[in-house]
């Protein structure tokens, strides 16, 4: 199983990071990928809360319905997602006071469903691994430039 672990700094307050980050109607302007969200899109995500995220991720074009497991907001969140073609993934939020703002850390499971697909992902590795963290340096440059 593919796992993705990124660490960052935002010069920005914990319960505001948590916000923008967890309100599915920002995730296009911080993650290239997503090319658009529905349902509960327009607010922070809340326990049990559902969405639609249709994205592009490792050069290919899915759908995921990701449901809020675990909820202690301001400080983490686990969302657990369904992805198209049997395939599941689950990432989780954390957040913590540091000098000057906040430490964030995003961590990303998967689980390509048949062993072909399996395969095939450890070709995809690298590249899903740039871009998360290419999304995290822009997450950090949108909420910074914002305040």
């Amino acid at each position: 199983m593919p796992r993705f672990f990124d660490v960052i700094h935002i010069g920005r307050p914990v319960g505001q990071v948590f916000d923008y980050l967890t309100t599915p109607a920002n995730w296009s302007q911080w993650y290239a990928g997503t090319l658009g969200v529905s349902g509960a899109v327009d607010h922070p995500l809340r326990l049990g809360e559902q969405v639609a995220e249709e994205l592009l991720v490792g050069g290919q074009r899915r759908r995921s319905v990701w449901t809020v497991r675990e909820w202690d907001g301001p400080r983490s969140i686990v969302l657990d997602g369904v992805l198209d073609r049997g395939d599941r993934a689950t990432v989780t939020y954390r957040l913590a006071d540091a000098p000057d703002g906040t430490a964030f850390e995003r961590e990303l499971c998967f689980t390509q469903a048949g062993l072909l697909k399996r395969l095939l992902s450890r070709l995809l590795v690298r590249r899903v691994a740039r871009e998360g963290s290419a999304a995290l340096r822009r997450l950090k440059e949108v909420l910074e430039r914002a305040g």
